[in-house]
């Protein structure tokens, strides 16, 4: 999904950027400006609001949603359907914390670089190399942060039995 949105983000600067390059730069370009920021806005705000409502775990795209049953977060809320032990119970919580600082701090970087792009592209005359190296500095975050889910569901399913991990996977 933040693939989508990143892709959808670079797609929506690309017309608007490139319109910077015409002779005329008129109404026409600021009109696109500015409905190119508010597009961005609330593309922002709708993932924000997403970041919230799943509490740090977010969907992951296309093949790694294989590993979506295994989020920490889940596979604890299954524990007594699982039979997890305390031992099991205990290594998953560490795992869920471990994730959720690394996300936390993932999280950072990817927020300030929008920011920057944003307020980059609220300017009049926006500098389109900066808003390239920002929205780069976006999807690198972003796909660290994928990783980061990723290895945490790794880490689960190295805990987990080979009976407990059919079980998630069924269901």
């Amino acid at each position: 999904m933040r693939s989508f949105i990143v892709l959808g983000l670079m797609a929506c600067s690309a017309g608007p950027l490139a319109a910077q390059h015409q002779e005329h730069q008129g109404q026409g370009q600021q009109h696109m400006h500015m409905q190119m920021q508010g597009r961005m806005q609330g593309q922002m705000q709708g993932r924000m609001q997403g970041q919230m409502q799943m509490a740090g775990e977010q969907a992951l795209p296309g093949p790694l949603r294989v590993y979506e049953a295994f989020a920490p977060a889940k596979v604890l809320e299954a524990a007594e359907q699982l039979g997890l032990t305390e031992s099991q119970t205990e290594q998953l919580k560490a795992i869920a914390a471990r994730a959720k600082t690394a996300g936390d701090n993932a999280h950072a970087p990817a927020h300030a670089a929008m920011m920057s792009a944003q307020a980059e592209l609220a300017k009049a005359d926006p500098d389109t190399s900066l808003v390239h190296d920002l929205v780069v500095a976006h999807a690198t975050a972003e796909g660290n942060m994928q990783w980061i889910r990723v290895s945490a569901a790794l880490q689960v399913q190295a805990v987990l039995t080979a009976e407990q991990r059919a079980k998630l996977t069924a269901k």
